[in-house]
């Protein structure tokens, strides 16, 4: 009895370890520098939409966690506590990209207007209801 304690006991002491390494990883995982990086996949919105309408995990295998360049017409902008979104789309789809702005990007964004053109760039966090790019910059 007393050894199946100290075996649980080890066992128990490296899953901790393990536990401990894998989150103290991601919790120092270097940013990306959004502005200085290129982008992994330059790609249409339509493209973007498509595949993760057709299949959403191998979309995230494709897109997740990659730097997407994509060009679309503003949908909509909202600011909100200094936080300002953009959803852009193309012609003849209903659904959207969801860009969540990088702060520094405010003062473009007022320049913009609904039905302007715009490329945009950032980090893609997936799919829900609309694929989402997450510190997102607007590119010139």
């Amino acid at each position: 009895m007393r050894k199946i304690l100290v075996i649980s006991g080890i066992l128990f002491l490296i899953g901790t370890l393990i536990a401990l390494f894998i989150i103290m990883k991601q919790l120092h995982k270097p940013h990306i520098d959004i502005y200085a990086t290129d982008p992994d996949i330059t790609i249409s919105i339509n493209t973007l939409l498509n595949d993760y309408n057709i299949d959403e995990k191998k979309a995230n295998q494709k897109y997740l966690d990659k730097v997407i360049q994509t060009e679309g017409i503003i949908k909509k902008i909202d600011t909100n506590n200094g936080n300002t979104l953009i959803l852009i789309t193309e012609k003849n789809t209903s659904n959207s990209v969801v860009c969540y702005m990088e702060p520094f990007e405010n003062k473009k964004v007022l320049t913009l207007e609904v039905g302007q053109s715009i490329k945009v760039k950032g980090i893609c966090t997936g799919f829900l209801m609309d694929v989402v790019l997450v510190r997102t910059i607007i590119i010139h």
